[in-house]
């Protein structure tokens, strides 16, 4: 009896030191990720606040732990529609994963844009018991991406403004060989007249000559 007891102690320090392990080495993990880790309750009530969402957002965890998300300024209010949308498909529609991209307010006040892939956890009535966010700030890309759009836009309105002048160009080169053309037509036309002009008094003499002829054989 002791030694099977004994057994069961042991075997029971195994199996604890086995879970604190397994939650130090979670526990590291998501202090270290690049994404921010957050969890609430199924109420909503935060429950993990990760070293990163501190970096990200400026509030840490000794702050936020235990508060509920309406209790503090964090989303901005244009996005609440959507994210509530979000919400009740997560806990009443059965969705156990959804990702959605809005924008939040840091302790500072600045506007941060990040992208949330929240995962939900239920328990054997399927009612949620947390909701496990991972969020990466994506302020900077979106911000790349704004100028990409604008610079190409630019690029796009230039382009068009040199497609108009080289259609410009080509109708003014067109017009140009038509004046030249019409002005060569006109020059060849002019000679000709001069030299009928030129010869005229030549071919009236002729003319004369010949009538002349025909009348003396008369």
């Amino acid at each position: 009896g002791v030694t099977c007891a004994t057994m069961n102690i042991t075997e029971r320090k195994r199996s604890e030191l086995a879970l604190k392990q397994a939650y130090q080495r979670l526990k590291c993990y998501l202090d270290n990720t690049p994404l921010a880790v957050i969890e609430f309750t199924g109420y909503f009530q935060l429950q993990k606040w990760s070293k990163t969402a501190e970096k990200i957002f400026g509030w840490t965890a000794e702050e936020l732990v235990g508060k509920y998300l309406k209790d503090w300024q964090f989303i901005q209010p244009q996005d609440m529609k959507l994210i509530h949308q979000k919400i009740y498909k997560l806990v009443k529609k059965g969705e156990t994963v959804n990702f959605i991209c809005h924008h939040h307010y840091t302790k500072e006040g600045s506007l941060r844009s990040c992208e949330w892939y929240n995962s939900t956890l239920r328990d054997e009535s399927g009612n949620v018991i947390a909701i496990l966010s991972l969020i990466q700030d994506v302020t900077y890309r979106i911000s790349l991406e704004k100028k990409l759009k604008k610079s190409l836009k630019k690029i796009k309105i230039k382009t068009k403004k040199i497609e108009n002048q080289q259609n410009i160009n080509v109708n003014l080169n067109t017009i140009n060989k038509q004046k030249n053309q019409e002005i060569f037509f006109r020059t060849q036309a002019h000679d000709l007249v001069q030299k009928i002009a030129d010869t005229t008094p030549q071919l009236l003499y002729i003319f004369n000559v010949i009538l002349q002829h025909k009348i003396g054989r008369a």
